[in-house]
């Protein structure tokens, strides 16, 4: 688990264990530099799911820790957009659960069809 900031790429900014209290996770999320550009839902669905919650095999924990993962984004797909549903298909299928929150205004259509259920969206 941890911050993957994405727009034209994607960066994992820090894994969750590297942070042994909530003082210091909230420190390193102000401290992340939030730049522009393009809006690359698929990379980020598509990273996180390889990278971030890869398939390991024989592992007893894979399934019995929640897998999730909540995407905050200021627009609607603008990069790799027809990747965009088939990456939220193929990261759901891996047993991830997609929650997103926007920021500022979004079309509320795209995130629909990205989460399992409307009721994950965080309006």
């Amino acid at each position: 688990m941890g911050v993957l900031k994405f727009s034209d790429g994607v960066e994992i900014s820090f894994r969750l264990d590297s942070h042994d209290n909530v003082d210091d996770t909230i420190d390193a999320i102000r401290r992340l530099d939030i730049g522009g550009g393009n809006t690359n839902i698929a990379l980020a669905l598509r990273t996180a799911r390889t990278r971030m919650f890869p398939v390991r095999p024989n592992s007893t924990t894979d399934f019995v820790i929640p897998r999730l993962l909540i995407l905050v984004t200021d627009g609607t797909a603008t990069a790799e957009s027809a990747r965009t549903l088939p990456e939220a298909n193929l990261t759901k299928a891996a047993g991830i659960h997609i929650f997103t929150v926007r920021q500022m205004l979004l079309f509320r259509r795209c995130l629909l069809r990205l989460v399992i259920c409307p009721i994950a969206i965080i309006a």
